[in-house]
């Protein structure tokens, strides 16, 4: 998750033509500049580029406690508005372009000119809030104001459900209610999983495998998803993955041999 997360970074930044400048400023001196403002949520930010002007406003920032890593800075979260010609003002803003993008705060210190200052709205966050869903659930749920025992009933109650329409067979039934599970309780992996061997059912074996790779990333020691991921790239013909796969499980799980030697076996041939 942290590598995906800074690779992200990195896109954003380049994307907006963000911090390679700053950083040729720093250098060039030896020291950092001062920054000219300091950064606060709900501040509106403009740059002028080679294109035009490009706009953000800042949606939440997080804070690097003392206790972390000195080499690490603040994450700020921006509403990213479309690039334009001429100058916006608080009163004329671009339309959004980007929902949710995180981005290192200091590139936002160099080069950027803040415009104005507007709390952000319910629409403003909504791409932040899904943000927060997929990644820090229990953020999400506070930020939300959101009871978790609710949330958990609910996809309980959902998944449940699913299960009973998988087993009688009813599988766009049961697809329809593990994603209901999924969306109340995003963690829920067994649910993924089930959703994903459903797919499976349906034939729908890129969606399954998506499945599959989304419960790995909440649960990297889910036997079942690495187990059907493979069955997926099977049946996609993507055999040399699946050797790779069930090779480097096998010496994780030396106790489920008996599923995995058999594929390994066959795709040495």
């Amino acid at each position: 998750m942290i590598t995906k997360f800074k690779t992200a970074l990195t896109i954003v930044a380049l994307a907006l033509g963000l911090g390679s400048s700053a950083k040729a400023d720093s250098s060039a001196q030896g020291t950092a500049s001062k920054p000219a403002f300091t950064l606060q949520v709900g501040d509106v930010l403009v740059e002028k580029t080679a294109q035009g002007w490009s706009t953000v406003k800042i949606l939440a920032i997080d804070k690097v406690s003392d206790a972390d890593d000195s080499s690490q800075s603040d994450t700020a979260h921006l509403l990213i508005y479309a690039d334009q010609t001429t100058k916006p003002s608080m009163a004329r803003l671009p339309p959004v372009q980007v929902l949710h993008a995180p981005l290192d705060a200091n590139a936002l210190l160099q080069g950027w000119e803040r415009i104005g200052h507007a709390i952000p709205t319910a629409e403003d966050m909504v791409g932040f809030i899904a943000y927060l869903k997929s990644n820090d659930f229990a953020r999400y749920v506070k930020v939300t104001g959101q009871d978790i025992n609710q949330l958990m009933d609910s996809a309980i109650a959902h998944y449940r459900q699913a299960n009973t329409f998988a087993e009688a067979k009813k599988y766009q039934q049961a697809v329809v209610e593990y994603s209901k599970a999924i969306d109340s309780f995003p963690m829920l992996f067994e649910a993924i999983d089930n959703r994903g061997i459903t797919y499976m059912d349906l034939g729908q074996f890129d969606d399954a495998l998506a499945d599959f790779e989304q419960s790995l990333i909440i649960n990297p020691n889910n036997f079942t998803a690495i187990y059907y991921k493979g069955r997926c790239l099977f049946e996609l013909e993507r055999y040399d993955e699946v050797k790779a796969l069930y090779i480097e499980a096998s010496s994780r799980f030396p106790e489920r041999q008996d599923v995995l030697a058999p594929y390994i076996k066959l795709l040495s041939k």
